[in-house]
């Protein structure tokens, strides 16, 4: 798949770099209010979420061509 959608692999790569750090930061706080309360938090994760939803689409119209053209497919899961 990152061969076939090589900006959708670097987008996921980026989220997945984003959540981890916001992770960390939130584990190292060890206090849920101190850690998700930061300014601009929110608007962070919705812009991950929209870039989220961007792959998972791209991925889904990847998915139902391959499973036009292979019918194996219809039994990989987009999850």
């Amino acid at each position: 798949v990152k061969r076939e959608l090589p900006e959708d692999a670097t987008r996921f790569a980026s989220i997945d770099v984003n959540v981890r750090a916001t992770l960390a930061k939130a584990w190292n706080t060890k206090n849920v209010k101190l850690a998700f309360n930061e300014e601009g938090l929110y608007e962070k994760l919705e812009g991950i979420q929209e870039q989220l939803d961007m792959c998972k689409k791209s991925l889904a119209d990847f998915l139902d061509g391959r499973r036009r053209q292979f019918p194996r497919y219809y039994f990989v899961s987009e999850a």
